[in-house]
């Protein structure tokens, strides 16, 4: 393997997890279900297959503003109950460690202020719909406001029916295959029939012609 990608892989692993250790000496372990020890298309994928919104928090320590943002609405119980209930949260530390998650993540979401939080479409892993932009300190009852209008929003014709059209799809494509494999087996027993009975005609014909003989 190319020691820069094993640099990569062994750099990111860290950061996801130097995230949650460090959030949680700060400010304990009551906070959203961050799902940082998974790769950011592993989130998306899990987004996906739970039908949810990602929930996506970049951390600067050494902003000023961040501190009580974390600790006063972050890791509020109302927001915590919201978020582990409705979308899959990540978080990163959003430094400028070029060959980490959170400098990419960054990069593409182009945070104007912190604390900065977002709730993004499982599209992909490199290519983001921002569905909501959360910039600068906000209240727990602003938080969970924001989170459930803008779930609302995109429950309307859209975001919400094309989820809804590709459970159907997948569903589709459950039946067919399933309709498929039942018809292989149909198939299969029909021939084992069709052999046996012409096995029992033989049995017949040998049978009648000893007779005659």
């Amino acid at each position: 393997m190319d020691r820069r990608m094993v640099r990569t892989l062994r750099t990111s692993a860290r950061e996801e997890w130097d995230f949650l250790t460090m959030f949680e000496q700060q400010y304990g372990t009551f906070h959203p279900f961050f799902m940082s020890a998974r790769k950011f298309k592993e989130v998306v994928t899990m987004s996906e297959d739970d039908h949810k919104m990602i929930f996506v928090y970049l951390h600067v320590p050494d902003h000023p503003s961040v501190s009580s943002f974390c600790r006063q609405t972050l890791c509020c119980e109302p927001v915590v109950e919201f978020l582990d209930e409705n979308l899959v949260s990540w978080g990163t530390i959003a430094n400028n460690n070029r060959l980490g998650e959170g400098y990419r993540l960054a990069s593409i979401l182009q945070p104007a202020s912190f604390p900065f939080c977002a709730i993004v479409s499982p599209a992909s892993a490199d290519n983001l719909t921002v569905i909501q932009r959360i910039e600068g300190s906000v209240s727990p009852d602003e938080l969970v406001e924001i989170l459930k209008r803008t779930m609302e929003e995109q429950l309307d014709p859209g975001f919400g029916a094309g989820r809804a059209k590709k459970k159907a799809e997948r569903r589709l494509r459950e039946d067919i295959h399933g309709s498929t494999t039942r018809l292989s087996t149909l198939r299969i027993d029909q021939e084992k029939d069709k052999g046996k009975e012409r096995k029992g005609r033989r049995i017949i014909n040998i049978f009648h012609s000893h007779k005659r003989s």
